[in-house]
């Protein structure tokens, strides 16, 4: 709790600690209090819906432990319907978390995604749920996909861990076991008073691949909005083999990791690391 006191010497009007645990009216007070003070001072705050350095954090260093809001695992074809439970599970303060996050969209043009729109047991559940449990399932699945973090075949939601093209962060399973709990660790310096990022597709590219399937990709890309349309994708195919409208199809949905009924870099190096 801050307070106007200096937590050492006991002067008033000290100036708080970005933590909010003590406050000092000089940085000898700061200095002379900080082994009794180190273990209160958590390295990062919640403020608004962001993760706040409160001090400079050393790259390596384990910033905070976290477990996912809501998870998905994406070669399942009964993910979907999996988020629908989970997220009923979830108390209400959380779900309302999550549904801020929904921007705003015709919820039945998510259907028209080949993973929901292709997936026969996925459309049989639906016929099991009111139209209200429908609209909002419809808005999850939007934003699973559009602030959801690619963790191996998993698309995870931290609401409060932000993306960023350039993080500052990176996560890692804390354990062997299948518990979906990460350790976010500093990737580079992280500075007092800066936000925790992390990267939205957590593949670790080889350099070497990865630099010539950009090449490839930005090719075919051929609107250059940094995505491949199911058009795009499927022209891309045919130039090294011909494949039937069912064949191309299947190998579209293999390549929409994240399910948004489009195929980004990350997803086209992912399949073509896998198809090669």
């Amino acid at each position: 709790m801050a307070t106007s006191d200096c937590s050492q010497c006991s002067s008033p009007l000290a100036r708080a600690c970005i933590c909010g645990q003590a406050a000092y009216c000089n940085t000898a007070c700061q200095k002379a209090d900080w082994a009794r003070h180190q273990g209160l001072c958590p390295l990062v705050s919640l403020t608004g819906r962001s993760f706040i350095a409160n001090r400079t954090i050393s790259q390596g260093q384990t910033v905070l432990t976290v477990a996912p809001l809501l998870s998905m695992d994406r070669l399942e074809p009964s993910c979907f319907i999996s988020l629908h439970r989970q997220f009923q599970t979830l108390k209400k303060i959380n779900q309302q978390q999550v549904l801020e996050l929904f921007e705003d969209e015709d919820v039945y043009k998510i259907l028209e995604s080949p993973a929901l729109r292709d997936n026969r047991s996925f459309k049989n559940f639906l016929l099991t749920i009111s139209l209200e449990e429908f609209e909002i399932l419809m808005k999850v699945i939007q934003v699973m996909n559009n602030n959801g973090i690619l963790y191996e075949n998993y698309c995870l939601l931290f609401p409060n861990l932000k993306t960023s093209p350039f993080p500052n962060c990176s996560i890692e399973k804390k354990d062997q076991e299948d518990t979906l709990v990460f350790e976010v660790k500093a990737s580079s310096k992280v500075l007092r008073g800066e936000e925790v990022t992390i990267g939205k597709n957590l593949i670790e590219p080889e350099n070497v691949l990865a630099e010539d399937v950009k090449v490839v990709f930005k090719a075919i890309d051929c609107d250059g909005d940094g995505y491949l349309n199911k058009t795009e994708f499927v022209n891309a195919l045919n130039l090294i083999k011909l494949f039937n409208k069912e064949e191309a199809d299947d190998l579209f949905i293999k390549a929409d990791y994240d399910c948004d009924g489009r195929v980004g870099f990350y997803d086209f190096l992912k399949f073509v690391r896998k198809y090669k």
